[in-house]
């Protein structure tokens, strides 16, 4: 089934070679009427095509299909930052929380990442980075399954180095926050995964 931004660029293009048809025809005739007519059909089509082609861009940035995948890109850098906060908090970043989130991702998202990688996502968060103020913005898009994951990973990071730091704790209880949980629903959550 032919959409209408596909219809419109086919009758574009029609116009343009129309235009340039009767343009050929209007200099073989020497016609200069004919001849601004086929540049009128030249100059319409392109421009109806163009507009044809802006509005398949526009259907395609519409399309459910890509919100989906736009929630999939946020519910996975909602995952790894707040996992890679979660290492950074104490500011020491040990290997068993490294091997953690690189097992994390690799099961949740069926992709190997090497440490080396890992190590250098954790590089780029700084004192000034905002993890709970981009997970508040990106909350709409974050499923509520995908939120207890979350909280459930962080805690995981947490306790791989066998050593629970208050900062690492604050951060996840933040991070909690920002995606709509109480304290006591983190805990009911992260209870969940320790028994």
């Amino acid at each position: 089934m032919f959409k209408a931004s596909k219809i419109i660029i086919i009758v574009g293009l029609i116009l343009i070679a129309a235009g340039a048809y009767g343009l050929y025809q209007a200099y073989s005739a020497e016609a200069a009427g004919g001849a601004a007519t086929g540049w009128a059909g030249i100059i319409l089509g392109t421009l109806t095509t163009l507009y044809g082609f802006g509005k398949q861009a526009s259907d395609r940035m519409s399309d459910p299909e890509n919100a989906a995948v736009g929630q999939g890109q946020a519910e996975i850098r909602a995952l790894i930052q707040s996992m890679g906060m979660v290492a950074v908090a104490d500011k020491k970043v040990r290997d068993a929380e490294i091997t953690t989130i690189a097992e994390i991702h690799e099961q949740m998202l069926g992709l190997k990442i090497s440490k080396e990688e890992v190590r250098e996502i954790l590089s780029e968060f700084s004192s000034t980075f905002d993890v709970e103020a981009r997970l508040e913005r990106d909350l709409p898009l974050i499923s509520p399954a995908m939120r207890r994951n979350i909280i459930q990973c962080c805690h995981l990071v947490m306790v791989s180095d066998l050593e629970v730091v208050l900062s690492e704790e604050s951060r996840i209880y933040r991070i909690g926050e920002s995606l709509g949980f109480s304290r006591t629903e983190v805990d009911d959550l992260i209870s969940a995964i320790s028994t």
